[in-house]
């Protein structure tokens, strides 16, 4: 195989291009100070970046187009709310549980793709500290959705015994 340089920078350049508009990226890059502060990271700009990384990998841009009915805008702002360290799994819509879903669970193909894919971003992007707090924020968010779908059924089950 031919050592081929800058491969990475020739295959990045097309996917983000595609992913989202040129000039969506331009006016929302950060500076060139906040990329090295990789300790410090704002929702808004985490949810961004993460969004651009998902849209890069054809299969995972796929299915958030396929689950967000093509809505890329929501999906961001579906990743700020799991970003959100003040969220309540409560609160959060379905588009946003099926994207904790995706994230956490591991199942089917897209699970099974997408979580390794995830951390490895997270972990990649922020430091050590940062990005296992944020994976842990993220899990135990995925885990209230759970506790909470579940005492939802438990509630609808004894209503309907109550009958």
């Amino acid at each position: 195989m031919l050592h081929q340089p800058n491969l990475s920078r020739q295959l990045a350049s097309p996917l983000l291009s595609s992913a989202i508009p040129r000039s969506q990226i331009s006016s929302r890059t950060p500076t060139s100070q906040s990329w090295t502060a990789r300790s410090e990271m704002a929702v808004d700009e985490l949810a961004y970046r993460t969004l651009i990384a998902f849209r890069s990998h054809s299969h995972i841009n796929n299915v958030l187009t396929h689950i967000s009915g093509g809505n890329w805008e929501r999906v961001e702002q579906e990743l700020r709310v799991i970003f959100d360290p003040t969220a309540a799994p409560a609160s959060l819509s379905g588009l946003a549980r099926n994207i904790l879903d995706l994230i956490c669970a591991e199942r089917g193909v897209t699970g099974r793709i997408l979580k390794p894919f995830f951390l490895s971003f997270v972990r990649g992007l922020l430091e050590r500290e940062l990005a296992e707090r944020t994976i842990r924020r993220v899990r135990a968010l995925y885990l209230g959705v759970g506790i909470s779908a579940r005492e939802a059924m438990e509630a609808k089950l004894r209503a309907i015994k109550a009958c």
